[in-house]
């Protein structure tokens, strides 16, 4: 059974990983993608057109994309000044009784907007640009990204609790 919630936990860190590397690709993407808007409109009076949209949805696929990785690397923000107060045990309980309460808030944003960005699709709304993009394809990176926030925070919690057995 150890062997398997290791496995497990070994999966999600991948997918985390993968979410991770998505976002960077998009990073690369929108500078580029920025940097060739400049050129045109600088250079030849000519702009995109969709830098601005792209943009968006890049910078939100880097948002959320990401966080699965930051948090298994432990790189989410941390009010330190409080866990100087405590010991390394209270600071320990308390890392893990934030740790449940985020992932029940996770949850819980995860499912609402997978509700929105199906509503979207159910409907079939479009942004009104010259794209004319599908509203649930950016939509559908906010679930995406915070479902792997979700599992990854699982196997933190499941980390944290074995840590203070």
């Amino acid at each position: 059974m150890k062997q398997f919630i290791s496995h497990i936990g070994k999966a999600i860190g991948g997918i985390s990983a993968l979410g991770g590397a998505f976002s960077q690709v998009a990073a690369g993407l929108m500078m580029l993608l920025i940097t060739v808007d400049v050129i045109g409109r600088q250079f030849f009076g000519r702009p995109t057109y969709v830098a601005d949209e792209l943009s968006g949805y890049f910078l939100v696929a880097i948002t959320f994309l990401a966080l699965g990785q930051t948090e298994k690397l432990r790189r989410h923000l941390k009010v330190d000044i409080i866990f100087s107060w405590l010991s390394k045990k209270k600071g320990a309980w308390l890392t893990l009784i934030c740790s449940i309460i985020s992932l029940g808030f996770i949850v819980w944003f995860t499912w609402s907007t997978a509700v929105s960005a199906k509503q979207s699709f159910d409907i079939g709304t479009h942004k009104q640009t010259g794209l004319g993009t599908p509203y649930w394809i950016p939509e559908l990176l906010l679930p995406v990204g915070l479902g792997i926030f979700a599992l990854q925070l699982i196997v933190s919690i499941t980390q944290q609790a074995k840590a203070l057995r």
